[in-house]
């Protein structure tokens, strides 16, 4: 029970928090407040309270044309402006000295090109790309670059980065990479969403989830690896 949070999404809900909350909860988790104001009563309203805050990227919203940032992007442009967004992002976080910060990974998606992905929603077709159009090295060392950016913004404002996985793909659970940069990175925790792993499951024959055992994860084994 003390694991359980109420969210708070665009505006600072007070009926919501007075209806729902529970003095055992943890917190509250917040996203996309859609002003100034509105991030004002937020945090009012947890100094006087004394919550617990986590943050699902972005914690203010319109700061950039899509919500989540597009640190894989192979234009130029819109990395840098990716990593401009997070940055700025993470530094306004910080007078809420949030626990956590929440992202989405990967961005852009890496979809496989023999699965109808119509049921997944995108802000656009820049937030993802079929297998066939990234390479397996350019993925690896982007989210090598990633990680190290992450992880450096994480320790410069004294939050945990937590990486909500999103449509996974061979190179995740094909290889060994996420499992290597969560060690190489050990400030970087990961989140699994549920929804998104039904969907997935449901949408694509060869992705499989297996019920937790004493040998494995409560991921199981996804898919089928690189050949």
């Amino acid at each position: 029970m003390k694991r359980f949070m109420i969210g708070q999404f665009g505006k600072f809900d007070i009926n919501k928090q007075n209806r729902d909350f529970r003095d055992y909860f943890f917190g509250i988790e917040a996203t996309q407040m859609e002003s100034f104001d509105e991030l004002k009563a937020l945090k009012d309203n947890i100094k006087a309270r004394k919550l617990n805050m986590g943050i699902h990227f972005p914690l203010l919203n319109n700061q950039w044309r899509a919500r989540d940032p597009q640190y894989l992007s192979k234009d130029d442009i819109t990395y840098e402006e990716s990593i401009n967004y997070m940055e700025s992002e993470f530094a306004r976080a910080e007078e809420f000295n949030p626990d956590y910060i929440l992202l989405h990974y990967p961005k852009p998606v890496i979809l496989d090109d023999n699965v109808d992905w119509s049921s997944w929603r995108f802000y656009d077709d820049t937030e993802y790309y079929y297998e066939s159009e990234i390479s397996y090295e350019y993925f690896e060392e982007k989210s090598r670059n990633f990680f190290k950016i992450l992880s450096k913004q994480g320790k410069k404002y004294k939050f945990t980065p937590v990486l909500e996985l999103d449509g996974l793909n061979r190179y995740i659970y094909g290889t060994d990479l996420l499992e290597n940069l969560l060690d190489e990175y050990p400030n970087i925790k990961l989140c699994l969403d549920f929804g998104r792993i039904h969907i997935q499951e449901c949408i694509y024959d060869n992705f499989i989830i297996l019920p937790r055992t004493p040998t494995t994860s409560v991921m199981g084994v996804l898919g089928k690896g690189l050949k």
